[in-house]
């Protein structure tokens, strides 16, 4: 059985089924997210996507704004700073840092709040990437703090989401993949109740 046919097995069975029951909105969730992320990428999807589109919900955009990237930059040291989510095989975020300086694990750090993760520094071409990995279904909302020197940046997963709706340049479809990521992530807390 297929992820997308167990999905729509446990939403068809929730009227009769309590378990089901409580489970069917984060399935309508994981559901959505998989149908508007294959519509985001190449090769897209052949299956029906769930009721309900995201991309010009002004109300969900204004209540994104708190999770925008947050950074203090001694641009002595650090001369530009960006951010990237990687939903490949994992999640993880990377953080870009343009520097001469040497960074590694003993003078980088990276913190979160209630979270568990690994993350690695390395230099991929002119900057230094720190990933951070192991970012679980209900921690997409925790700010992670990449912290070297006197400067500082800070995002979550839900910091993609925020930028790709604010962002008038986003595609549509990514726009709907970066808004049922969201409710993804917020069904994912919910469940965990």
């Amino acid at each position: 059985m297929s992820v997308k046919e167990y999905l729509e097995t446990l939403i068809a069975k929730a009227p009769e089924n309590s378990e089901y029951e409580k489970a069917e909105p984060l399935a309508k969730a994981i559901y959505n997210y998989g149908y508007y992320a294959m519509k985001a990428v190449r090769g897209g999807t052949k299956h029906p996507a769930m009721p309900g589109t995201y991309a010009n919900d002004s109300a969900l955009i204004t209540s994104l704004e708190g999770y925008a990237i947050q950074k203090s930059i001694d641009t002595e040291v650090i001369t530009d700073a960006t951010y990237s989510l990687d939903l490949e095989s994992e999640t993880a975020i990377n953080f870009y840092l343009t520097t001469d300086t040497f960074l590694s694990k003993d003078n980088v750090a990276v913190t979160a709040e209630n979270a568990t993760f690994e993350y690695t520094v390395e230099k991929t071409g002119e900057r230094w990437r720190v990933k951070i990995t192991g970012i679980g279904a209900h921690e997409l909302g925790t700010v992670f703090t990449v912290k070297t020197g006197s400067s500082y940046v800070s995002a979550s997963a839900m910091t993609y989401v925020q930028i790709a709706l604010a962002y008038s340049g986003s595609s549509e479809e990514t726009k709907h993949a970066a808004a049922a990521l969201y409710a993804y992530y917020t069904e994912t807390v919910n469940y965990r109740k």
